[in-house]
């Protein structure tokens, strides 16, 4: 059993207080915003998940007893339960100059729903429904506890390969929950669908979408010189296949 006495509200200082609790394992997957370790808890060789996040890669930060923390510590904070078995709960988390290492549960023989339908080709429908209830309930946990996940796709779904069970995991885009409209993503999302427009000639050309902001924002800042053409109707257009 997961001890819940391992959560914390202030941050255990460097790597070398990492290794004193935990083994740090094999590369399981890495993005944009950190790369995630398979680990060991050395008190009672449970297997954990440890996430490493550069600290210039983090989006949000947030205000926890007069300390800044990063927003996703906080959002697993909220949402870690002994009650709910459909989110991954945190259970310690280490901060260095530079980066944070953030413990995770991990069933000790797992993949994602990715993985499992890759290998396992398409769900059998009763198993489909079965996996899809699980979800739901995993996400009204999360909006009960005030946290939006925001990324809910089968690569963020971990599926327990011994009991059939789910969770929920990387809350590295979410947010807390509001009724307020949300606009972290809009120049992304205009983009989209305007390359998903229905009519062809609505859709923008190559050269519009490298002027797109959404697109400058991110290369600009690198150092790379993007030439904003003229906008003209001839342009060569993005099309569906």
């Amino acid at each position: 059993m997961l001890n819940s006495g391992c959560l914390k509200d202030e941050p255990t200082q460097g790597k070398v207080a990492l290794e004193t609790r935990y083994r740090l394992g094999a590369l399981i997957g890495s993005g944009g915003f950190g790369a995630v370790y398979t680990g060991t808890w050395l008190s009672d060789s449970l297997p954990v998940a440890i996430k490493h996040v550069a600290k210039d890669r983090i989006l949000q930060f947030h205000h926890m007893n007069g300390t800044l923390i990063p927003l996703e510590v906080h959002l697993l904070k909220k949402v870690s339960s002994p009650s709910c078995q459909g989110v991954v709960r945190l259970l310690d988390w280490f901060e260095q100059p530079d980066s944070y290492f953030i413990v995770m549960e991990r069933p000790l023989v797992s993949q994602d729903l990715f993985d499992v339908i890759t290998d396992q080709g398409p769900l059998p429908e009763k198993v489909a429904a079965g996996y899809f209830q699980q979800v739901v309930e995993a996400v009204r946990h999360c909006h009960l506890c005030g946290v939006l996940h925001r990324d809910i796709k089968d690569e963020n779904i971990l599926v327990d390969l011994l009991h059939g069970d789910l969770k929920l995991i990387d809350f590295g885009s979410g947010a807390l929950l509001r009724d307020t409209l949300y606009t972290d993503f809009d120049d992304c999302r205009h983009l989209i669908e305007w390359c998903l427009s229905l009519t062809p000639e609505k859709r923008p050309s190559l050269e519009q979408i490298l002027a797109h902001p959404w697109i400058l924002t991110f290369l600009e800042p690198s150092g790379r010189k993007v030439q904003q053409p003229t906008t003209h109707k001839g342009g060569t257009s993005l099309r569906t296949e």
